[in-house]
C-alpha cells in the first residue's frame, strides 16, 4: 500500500514477489505519476524471473489511481508504506477483516526473532547515531549490519538482508543489527510487541505535526521503541531533552542508561566533563575519550557520540575500541556536512534539517551572536511546526535569509519579524544559491538548512542537497 517514488514501496513489493507471493501494488497516484517506480519494479521482477527459471513465481499487478475496498478485504497481509496515514479507512477495513498490517521494520522483526537488534529513533541525530553505533561495533563484531539509514554508504534496506540473516539464524550464527526507526515505523510496534535489545531515543522535538494530531501523540509514537522491552534489555535516553528526561523519570521496562552533555550523572550513562567523555555508574566515574578534536569541527556531534557510546558500552565494547572508532568515524552526507570553502566562504549541507529545531541546532553550532555571518537557505513544505524560536535565532546568527518556494516559507518569513538582514525568495535551488552568493562576503557561512520538508520542489531531501552542491559548482568567482 503506497508505491511512491522513493524506493520503499518498490523494495517491499520486489521482496514479497521474490518469496513467491501474489503481489498487488496499490497507490492513490496514477500510472503517469508513478511511471519511474513501475518501470523499475517490472524490470527487477523480470530480471529475477530470468535468473531463477525454476522458482515458482506468481504475479505482480497494480491497482493505481485510488485504492479499492475489495483489495483490503481479501489480502493475507498488507505492507503499509511511509506516506500512508494510520487513520486510513482502508487500513480500518483490513483490520476489521483480521488482516495483518506490517511495515518493513515490523516484518523484519517478525522474520528475524533471534537476531540481536539495536534500534535508534529521535527527531534529530538518529541517522548519525545509528551509523556511529554500527561503525564502533564493526571494530568489535565484524558481522554487524546497519539497516534503514537513508543515504548512508554501508546501510541496507530492511528487506534486502532478511534472507541472509534468516540463514544465519538457522546456522546458529547471529549478526547484530543496528537500525534507524522513524515514528511511523514505530506505530505498528504496539501490534507486534517489538522490543529491541537496546533502544536509543536521541531526543523528541517539534516535528511531523502534519501527520500527528498533537505533539503528545508524536512523542508517544517515539516512546514505542522501548515500551515492550524486557527487564534484561536497555533503554538509552537523553537527559538534556525535557521530553526524553520526563519519559525516563517515569520509568522504563528495562535498564535505563542516560547520556548528557550538560549534567554530571550519578547513575548509569555517558556524560561530558570539559572536552572529555566519561562513563558513569553509581559512585563510579571513568574517563573514556577526549573528543575535543571532533566537537570543535562538528559541535552538533557531541550528543550523537554520547548516545552511541552509551549504547555500545551496554554490549561490552572496550574503551580503546570505542575511542579509536569515534575518531575514525567519517560522518554522514547531508547532516551539517562541511562541503568546502569557496573564495573564503564556508559551505555546509544540512539538507536533512527538516524541522525548525534541527535548523536551530545548525545555527547554534555554526553561528556567532556577536558577528552574524550565516547566509541561510531555508523553506519548503510545511509540517505544521512552530517557527517562532527559529525566527529569533535567525535574527541572532544570520546576515541573510533566502527562502525556497513552499508552504513553510511564508510562515518562516513571518517568524523573523523585523529582521535587519537581507531577505530574498527563490523558485529554484540555483536561484537561491545565486542570491546567497551575491550578498555574501569573505568569512561568511553559506548554509542549506531548510527547517522544512522537500516535497514539491525536490524528489526528497537528498535530491535537495545534491541540487545545492550542483548550484555551488556553477557559481562565478567572488561576487564583489
Amino acid at each position: 500500500m503506497g508505491l511512491g517514488l522513493h524506493g520503499g514501496g518498490r523494495s517491499a513489493a520486489q521482496w514479497c514477489y521474490e518469496q513467491g507471493a501474489d503481489v498487488l501494488v496499490t497507490d492513490m497516484k496514477d500510472e503517469n505519476a508513478l511511471r519511474s517506480s513501475i518501470i523499475a519494479l517490472n524490470k527487477s521482477a523480470r530480471s529475477y524471473r530470468l535468473a531463477h527459471p525454476r522458482q515458482e513465481l506468481i504475479s505482480l499487478s497494480f491497482a493505481l489511481g485510488g485504492h479499492r475496498d475489495r483489495d483490503f478485504e481479501s489480502a493475507d497481509m498488507i505492507i503499509q508504506n511511509p506516506g500512508v496515514p494510520r487513520e486510513s479507512r482502508f487500513l480500518s477495513i483490513a483490520r476489521s477483516n483480521g488482516i495483518a498490517i506490517h511495515n518493513e521494520a515490523t516484518l523484519f522483526y517478525q522474520l528475524t526473532p533471534n537476531t540481536p537488534k539495536i534500534a535508534v529513533t529521535g527527531t534529530r541525530g538518529k541517522s548519525s547515531t545509528a551509523a556511529l553505533i554500527h561503525h564502533i561495533l564493526k571494530s568489535h563484531y565484524s558481522d554487524t549490519i546497519l539497516v534503514g539509514v537513508a543515504n548512508a554508504p554501508e546501510s541496507y534496506s530492511f528487506l534486502s538482508v532478511i534472507t541472509s540473516i534468516r540463514e544465519q539464524e538457522r546456522n546458529g550464527s547471529l549478526f547484530t543489527v543496528v537500525m534507524e526507526l522513524s515514528s511511523w515505523q514505530l506505530e505498528l510496534f504496539k501490534e507486534y510487541g517489538c522490543h529491541p535489545w537496546i533502544s536509543v531515543l536521541t531526543n523528541v522535538l517539534d516535528d511531523h505535526l502534519n501527520r500527528y494530531p498533537s505533539f503528545e501523540s508524536y512523542r508517544d509514537a517515539k516512546k514505542l521503541i522501548y515500551q515492550y522491552q524486557e527487564k534484561s534489555e536497555h533503554t538509552v535516553l537523553n537527559r538534556d531533552n525535557e521530553h526524553t528526561r520526563a519519559l525516563g523519570e517515569a520509568g522504563v521496562p528495562g535498564t535505563l542508561v542516560w547520556f548528557s552533555r550538560t549534567e554530571k550523572l550519578s547513575s548509569k550513562g555517558c556524560m561530558m566533563e570539559g572536552t572529555s567523555m566519561h562513563c558513569s555508574e553509581i559512585e563510579k566515574n571513568e574517563f573514556l575519550c577526549d573528543i575535543a578534536g571532533i566537537t570543535e569541527k562538528k559541535p552538533h556531534m557531541t550528543e550523537n557520540i554520547l548516545a552511541a557510546s552509551a549504547a555500545v558500552l551496554c554490549v561490552g565494547v572496550t574503551q580503546k575500541i570505542l575511542c579509536d572508532a569515534i575518531n575514525s568515524f567519517p560522518g554522514l552526507p547531508g547532516r551539517l556536512e562541511f562541503i568546502g570553502q569557496r573564495d573564503g566562504r564556508s559551505c555546509y549541507d544540512d539538507t536533512t534539517a527538516t524541522s525548525p529545531d534541527a535548523t536551530r541546532a545548525a545555527l547554534r553550532s555554526l553561528g556567532d551572536e556577536n558577528e552574524p555571518r550565516v547566509i541561510l537557505i531555508a523553506g519548503g513544505a510545511d509540517k505544521n511546526c512552530d517557527y517562532s524560536n527559529l525566527g529569533s535565532d535567525i535574527g541572532k546568527y544570520c546576515r541573510a535569509l533566502i527562502l525556497l518556494s513552499g508552504t513553510a516559507s511564508p510562515r518562516l518569513a513571518t517568524a523573523i519579524g523585523s529582521f535587519s538582514g537581507t531577505v530574498a525568495y527563490a523558485n529554484s535551488m540555483q536561484e537561491a544559491v545565486d542570491k546567497a552568493w551575491s550578498v555574501s562576503r569573505e568569512s561568511d557561512i553559506l548554509l542549506l538548512s531548510p527547517a522544512a520538508a522537500s516535497f514539491g520542489m525536490f524528489v526528497n531531501e537528498f535530491d535537495r542537497g545534491l541540487a545545492f552542491r550542483h548550484a555551488l559548482g556553477k557559481l562565478p568567482s567572488s561576487p564583489s
